[in-house]
Parts: C-alpha cells; structure tokens; sequence
C-alpha cells in the first residue's frame, strides 16, 4: 500500500492536489487489490481536505447582504401597500378610513394569539440566549454573523460551554412550556347562534352502515321509501337502548333519523343545469341591450347563437336530473339522528376510546347476534357546513390508499427540487476548494461582466448564487408545495371540510420542516462527519464514536442557510401578503370574465384565509427556531423578527377581511397547534440531550473542567430525554381526550 503511495504520489506534480493525484491514478488502467483500496483511501483524504476547505473559507458576514437586501424588499412593499391604501386600490371590503373593521371570528382570535405569543417567546428566548452566550464565548453568535466571528456554540465546545448550554436549554425549555400553557389558557370558543349550537349538541353522527351485500358485492339501491324505512329501524334500535338504562316503565323518545343517500350525480347534474340557466338568462338579457354599428351586429349574432344552444340544452339538463331523481339511490353508509335531549345523544358517547387505540369514535352495536348483528361508528355531529356531502360514501380505505400513493409522489418531487437548491447553496464555498469550477465561474463572471453589464467581478456572482437558493426553497416552499398538497386533500374526499384542512395543516408542516430543516442539514454540512468515518478504520471503531463524530459535525453546521431562509420568509413573504398581488390579479381575471349574477359575486369574494397551510408555515419556523437555538442561537432574532412582522400583518389581513375566514370550526387547528409546540420543545430536549450524551461519552468526560460537576450535566441530559418522552405522551393523551 506505502508503494502504491508512493508512485500515485510519483506521477502526479507537487503542486497538484489530491483530487488530481486520484484522478491520474485511475488513468492508467485496472490497479490490484491492494492499489485500489489505496486509491479509494486517496479519495477520501482528498474529499476531506475539500470540505475542511470549504468550512475554513465559509464566512458568516455575508449574511449582511442578505440582511439589507431582505429589509429593502420589506420596505419597498411596505411604501407600494400604503400608496395602494391611499389611492384604495387594496382587496378590502371596507375602503374607508373611519368605516370600523367587523369583529374578528373566534378561530382568527386564536390565531393572532398564537402569533402573540411566538413572538414573545422568542423574545425571552432571544434575551436569555444573548446572556448565555455572553458569559460562554461573547455576544458573536447573537450578531447574525453581522460582528463577525463564529456563530456556533459547537465549534471547539469543551466543557464549560457544555455545561453552560445546559443551563441555557433547560431554563429556556421550561419557558417555551410556559408560553404554551399560556397560549393554552387564551384559546377563545367559537360562538355559534344558540339555535344551531342546541342543535348540534343534540345531534349524533353514525358512520359504517352497510353499503353492499358482503358476501356478493352487490350494491344497496334503495327508493325514498327504503330510506325512511332504514331510519325508522335505526330508530327503534336506538330508542331500545336507552330504554335498557331507564329503571321501570320504558319512554318513548322522540328521535329523528336522516339516512343519507349518495347525491354526486344528482349534485352535478343539478349545478350544470343551474349554471345553464343562468347563463342563458344573463345572454337573453345582453341580447335585449341596443347594439349599433358593425361590431353591435356581430355581437347580436353571437348572442342569438349562444341563446340558441343554451336553449337546447336547459331541456336536456332538466330531463336528465328528474331521471335521477326517480331512479334509486346508492346508499352513503351514514346518518344524522337528532334526539330531544343533549344527554340522550351522549349516551351513545360515553365509551370514550383509549389514546392508544387511535380512533375518536365510540361504537354502537344492535341487532340479534350472529345472524343479524351491525356495528356503527358514533361521533359529535359536526356543523352542517362543516359536512362535505358528496364524499360521505368514501370508504375509509380509499381515502388511505389514495393519500399514501399521492404523498410518496409528492415526497419524490420535493426531494428531488429542494436537494440541488441547498447544495447550489455551497457554490460558492465549493468553487474556492475546487480550482476547475472556480476558473469556470469566473469565467461566466467575466462574460456577464463584459456583455451583459450586470455584475462588477466574480465576488458579485458570488453572492447572487448565495443569496438564490433560499429564495428558490421560498417559492417551492409557499407556492408549489401547498398548491400540490391542496390538489391531494381534494383527490382524497375526506368528509369534512376542516379534516381537509387539518390534514393539509399535517402535510404542509412535515413537508415544510422536511425542506427547510433535514434535507439543507443533510446536506453538505454532514459529508465531513462521514468522510471521518471512512478516514478511520471502521472495522476497530466503536459505533459510538462514529456517531459522536456525526453529531457532532451535524452541530457545528453553520446555520447560515436556515438564517437566510427565515430571513426572506420574514420579509419576502409577507410582504406578498401585504400586497396581495395574486388576489388583485384574480379578482381582475374574474370580473373580466364574469357573466351571470352569480360569476360577479363571486369575482367580488376574497379568498379563504388557509388555516392548515399558515398555521404549518408558521409552526415550521417555529420548528427551526427552537431546534437549532442551542447550537446556532442567531436564528432567535431571526424569528422574533418572522412572528413580529407576520403579526401585524395577519392581524391586520384578518381583522379587516382581506381573507374571509371560511365555515366555523371546532378549534380544530388551535389545539394541534398546542400539540406540535410541545413535540418541537420535546423534540429539542431529545437532540440536545441524546447529543450531549454522546460527546460527553466519547471523549469530554475525561477532559472535564467546568463549574458543573459531570454527574449534574449526566443527569441533565438524562432528564431531557424522559421529560421529552413523558411530555409528549401527555400531550398526545390530551389531544385525543
């Protein structure tokens, strides 16, 4: 092996590096065994010293061009939204200065309070951090890189800073539970009219009646008779099991059953028909306006043929929707039964299901066993708009089949789009380690220098290749991934609208964190951990070691393109909000092309504010906050400055009705809001304390001169991990109860 060496090291010239050693080595044809495995070992001394580097020339200062270049955006939009305020350009209902804003609803309080009180966590984290890092190496790692200097706390972390990082996490940890109690305290109810509200109280939603003879396949088809015979059974079923608890003479109970029937192509036919008359109305009345001259006659004729074919096809339309109102139904499996007495219906909810089981339904069985015995579903019936009644006859199983075969898809695309925009993100720092692509980027600098005059040298394109990746996992991030998410929240058909939402909320978020977080810390910043691994001999290292070396490679990642990215969400994004360009240009597109009474209403209409989406995007920033606070604590300030503008910003969107706020919901997001912040708190304790378990391990413990005795920082971190594990538990116990 030392010969084989020695002759690579021969042929190439003393000048060259180890790459191109490697690179003339396999030139020169098959080498033997022990030649190749020297080969490969040159490989990875070569890929070390590249990566060493790229770390070694990685400077943190030039966060400042992306600091001023964010702000500038800010402000710029910031001037264009109060010159479109003035002029009253802007998408609000209410134009007026003194016209008083309508009252927030309920779900839109919680939201700003959650917000709120981001906000002032990282405010209190951003101030407790700063201290911590004053007393351990200075107040660089607070400057975002703007003073220079290391803003990582791992990099050459002994064991003072250890024990210092300890404190730091612990005392923060337990504030960020505080916030969350006090988040917890401030959720508001929504208020639904007394009328409804009995209503809904009283109502109860059976889901599983068969749809099909099980043994045959063959489908329910059922007349409007059969359905009221269905309900008067399951009427009887439930009335004798509330008689069973009734000591003495039975009552007779006043229940109300509604058996749902599949309505899709009933509902299709009935919008095309509606949709037909209404643009036959709205030609009829064009064609009665005067028109003169030339392009008057043109239009006239237009409008008689547009006429004449609508008024063939309203017949047909008619014809085809009282055919399938004749004809007998498919049978949707559910049905709403509305008793007299609230308690009644929480009768059949008493059998809460245990947090483990992982249903949020109780079961009613009735019939004679075995030969005719049914087991239904029971749940609160939810608000009727909350109900999405053309998918009530999707089986539970379709639903799941089709979510997972779309989000392993989606999976795919995002890892393939968002995995070379965070290695682009290295350009720079790889083309000072690698001579070939750095002549070739200085030549493309020369090029747009001298034809295109858009940069002053090689430094500029420089920066422009730093400053585009964050800005293109931004665009993925707000536009691509939620479109394609919503597209699969609808292929799905789930039947509520706010599981809809709620399942969006789920994806956004992982996805989000996925993109934002693992895949850019996965990335370049982890190869020289594993190139650590393979310069060692595997074969006689402990595995324990090859993780601490990992993890700690993966804690001193610098963090610079979680900052950049906060960064532009911060000001970029919410200052296309501000704007609402998207908005504006739809509302142009559709008042356009508007026809009928209907179409001009709808042009008029703001969007619906996306809970799932806004409340995952926010969650996600909160996710990289909290998680690389310990290591790279610039990201505080970073999202104490994301919460504050997003704030304002949002309360003023939904407080003056830029968004409307959608059907009324159950709380549905606030409480699983609650939930992720305290598996994010759960989920830093583990990392930080796993981490600081396997350093301590591997080689600080014997070098251990700190004010805190080791069995203290041992059991500190021990601490995180069973308080995270318990935490979670808990959390989890309280959202399914």
């Amino acid at each position: 092996i030392h010969g084989s060496r020695s002759r690579l090291g021969h042929r190439s010239s003393p000048g060259r590096s180890a790459v191109a050693r490697v690179a003339v080595s396999g030139a020169r044809g098959p080498l033997r065994p022990f030649a190749a495995m020297d080969r490969v070992n040159d490989t990875l001394d070569a890929m070390g010293d590249a990566i060493k580097q790229v770390e070694a020339a990685h400077n943190p200062t030039d966060l400042a061009s992306s600091l001023l270049m964010n702000m500038t955006i800010l402000c710029i939009g910031w001037f264009v939204w109060r010159l479109m305020r003035c002029f009253k350009m802007d998408v609000r209902p209410d134009k007026g200065y003194n016209s008083r804003p309508p009252q927030m609803s309920a779900q839109a309080e919680n939201y700003i309070a959650f917000l709120e009180e981001c906000r002032n966590l990282f405010l209190t984290h951003t101030v407790m951090a700063a201290v911590a890092a004053f007393a351990n190496r200075g107040i660089a790692p607070m400057t975002v890189g703007l003073l220079g200097g290391i803003i990582n706390n791992a990099v050459g972390l002994d064991s003072r800073g250890l024990s210092i990082l300890c404190l730091d996490t612990t005392i923060r940890g337990i504030a960020s539970l505080f916030f969350v109690e006090k988040l917890r305290r401030r959720i508001q109810i929504p208020s639904i009219t007394g009328k409804d509200m009995n209503l809904i109280k009283r109502t109860l939603w059976l889901s599983g009646l068969p749809k099909y003879d099980r043994e045959t396949g063959e489908v329910f088809k059922f007349q409007l008779a059969d359905f009221e015979r269905v309900g008067k059974d399951l009427s009887e079923a439930l009335e004798e099991d509330l008689n069973k608890t009734i000591l003495g003479n039975a009552q007779k109970k006043h229940i109300k059953v509604t058996v749902t029937p599949v309505v899709d192509d009933w509902h299709a036919a009935s919008v095309a028909l509606w949709t037909a008359k209404e643009h036959m109305d709205a030609v009829a009345a064009e064609l009665n306006k005067y028109h003169s001259g030339c392009l008057g006659k043109l239009r006239v004729w237009h409008y008689k043929r547009r006429l004449k074919e609508y008024s063939g096809m309203v017949p047909k339309l008619d014809f085809a929707l009282r055919r399938i109102e004749k004809k007998e139904r498919g049978f949707a499996g559910s049905a709403f039964v509305t008793f007299e007495k609230s308690s009644d219906r929480d009768h059949f909810l008493k059998k809460r299901p245990k947090c483990w089981e992982c249903r949020r339904y109780a079961y009613f069985t009735f019939g004679r066993p075995p030969f005719a015995s049914v087991t239904l579903a029971c749940t609160r019936a939810p608000h009727p708009e909350d109900v999405n009644w053309l998918n009530l006859h999707i089986p539970a199983g379709k639903q799941a089949f089709r979510g997972f075969i779309l989000i392993i898809g989606l999976f795919i695309i995002m890892v393939t789009l968002v995995t070379p925009v965070t290695i682009t993100s290295q350009i720079k720092l790889v083309a000072k380690s690698a001579p070939t692509l750095q002549r070739r980027i200085r030549g493309f600098g020369e090029i747009f220098h001298t034809h295109l005059v858009l940069g002053q040298s090689v430094q500029f394109w420089y920066t422009v290749t730093c400053q585009l990746p964050a800005l293109l996992l931004v665009l993925i991030n707000s536009l691509i991934l939620p479109d394609c998410i919503c597209r699969i929240s609808d292929a799905i058909r789930f039947h509520q609208h706010s599981s809809g939402e709620i399942t969006q909320m789920h994806l956004n978020y992982i996805f989000l964190v996925l993109n934002s977080l693992f895949i850019p810390m996965l990335g370049l910043t982890s190869i020289e951990g594993l190139i650590q691994w393979g310069e060692q001999n595997v074969s006689v290292e402990r595995p324990t070691k090859v993780v601490a070396q990992i993890a700690r490679k993966l804690m001193q990642s610098s963090g610079v393109f979680a900052l950049r990215y906060i960064l532009n969400c911060a000001c970029v994004s919410n200052t296309n909000a501000m704007l609402q360009v998207c908005q504006l240009i739809n509302k142009c597109c559709a008042r356009r092309h508007a026809r009928t009474a209907r179409e001009f209403v709808e042009a008029e209409a703001n969007f619906t504010f996306a809970w799932g989406y806004w409340y995952a995007w926010t969650m996600s920033i909160f996710t990289i906050g909290i998680v690389m606070s310990t290591f790279v604590p610039s990201v505080l300030p970073c999202a104490l400055l994301f919460f504050s503008i997003q704030h304002h910003v949002d309360q003023y969107n939904l407080n003056h009705r830029v968004y409307d706020h959608g059907p009324v919901s159950e709380n549905y997001f606030i409480t699983r809001a609650l939930h992720y912040m305290r598996c994010i708190v759960c989920l830093w304790w583990f990392l930080v304390g796993g981490s600081f378990l396997v350093i301590m391990r591997e080689g600080l413990a014997e070098q251990w001169h700190s004010f805190m005795s080791i069995r203290i920082a041992w059991g500190m971190c021990i601490t995180f991990l069973a308080c995270s594990i318990w935490l979670v538990l808990w959390s989890w116990g309280g959202l399914t109860s």
